[in-house]
């Protein structure tokens, strides 16, 4: 697995940064309003992630519920603080692959 993260990590790195991309600190800040609306944002943001990477790198599997996965980047991005401050997208996706790795499902 530490082979993927690491390509994912080259990949999107790759990609220049804009100024307006979204930050895990913003996504963390988003999940925890208590607005509805930056908190319907940030689960459309994260399942928009989820979905662009099931079963590429990211392979949950059908039973998984779209509150599992917010609640498994959520927890993620509170216990890595120092990480908060790059892409929100790369955050999520390290986050879900190392919930969900697709060589894990491989072999059951």
């Amino acid at each position: 697995m530490g082979k993927a993260i690491a390509l994912l990590l080259t990949a999107c790195l790759s990609v220049p940064a804009h100024a307006g991309f979204m930050s895990g600190n913003m996504l963390l800040s988003n999940i925890q309003s208590e607005e509805t609306y930056k908190r319907a944002y940030a689960m459309g943001f994260i399942l928009g992630v989820h979905d662009a990477y099931e079963d590429q790198v990211i392979c949950s599997g059908a039973n998984v519920t779209g509150g599992q996965v917010r609640d498994i980047v959520k927890k993620f991005l509170e216990n890595n603080p120092s990480e908060r401050d790059m892409p929100a997208h790369l955050l999520v996706m390290i986050a879900l692959v190392k919930a969900f790795p697709c060589e894990k499902r491989k072999g059951t």
